[in-house]
């Protein structure tokens, strides 16, 4: 994919999402389900060792320089597992609302509250 698709490439924006939105996120080589949780946390599975169950992880956005948390096709889903540090899968190639609950995450048990490793954590300064 060359810059310019990538720039205009659909995005979404995390804060409009209301709590217990449900994604679909497709990369090149898995597809994850993710309930948005509050901040930066989502309940994520999809991928069979790191959460072949869902697990609350944090997610990481690439663009330190902008204040938007965007989920954009073409671009990588970074995440923060809290057993295995750091996560970026391939780049996503298609992003959209999930099945209707009780078909998907939304009647798993939740997983544990995760704590978010003091590198990860943004102020509002920088």
């Amino acid at each position: 994919m060359d810059a310019e698709s990538k720039s205009s490439a659909p995005a979404i924006s995390m804060e409009d999402l209301p709590l217990g939105t449900m994604l679909e996120v497709e990369t090149r080589n898995r597809k994850y389900e993710m309930k948005i949780l509050a901040g930066d946390r989502v309940l994520i599975s999809g991928h069979p060792k790191y959460c072949p169950e869902p697990v609350v992880v944090f997610l990481c956005f690439a663009s330190a320089s902008s204040d938007t948390r965007q989920l954009s096709e073409g671009t990588n889903l970074s995440y923060w597992h809290p057993h295995h540090g750091m996560i970026i899968t391939s780049p996503v190639q298609q992003i959209r609302c999930a099945a209707p609950p009780g078909r998907s995450l939304m009647d798993r048990p939740s997983a544990p509250a995760a704590r978010m490793p003091d590198c990860l954590t943004h102020s509002s300064s920088s």
